[in-house]
């Protein structure tokens, strides 16, 4: 099997930590031999969210953001 790390994007609060914690036990369970890693991350709308106002475009840019720093 390889030593190749998965990384599970993840937003730092708790409850997000926790599903992402939930869905890397899951993924733990099914490939056994796999590394699964969270990895929280920042972006700019998490920075922002008190001046935005979350529309498509937002959750859009969110993703670009999350891919790019996996």
């Amino acid at each position: 099997m390889t030593d190749k790390v998965i990384k599970i994007g993840t937003r730092k609060s708790e409850l997000a930590m926790a599903q992402s914690e939930t869905v890397r036990q899951a993924l733990l369970a099914k490939f056994p031999g796999r590394k699964f890693e969270l990895f929280p991350v920042v972006t700019t709308g998490d920075e922002r969210r008190d001046k935005l106002k979350l529309n498509v475009e937002d959750k859009k840019q969110w993703v670009i953001e999350i891919e790019n720093l996996l």
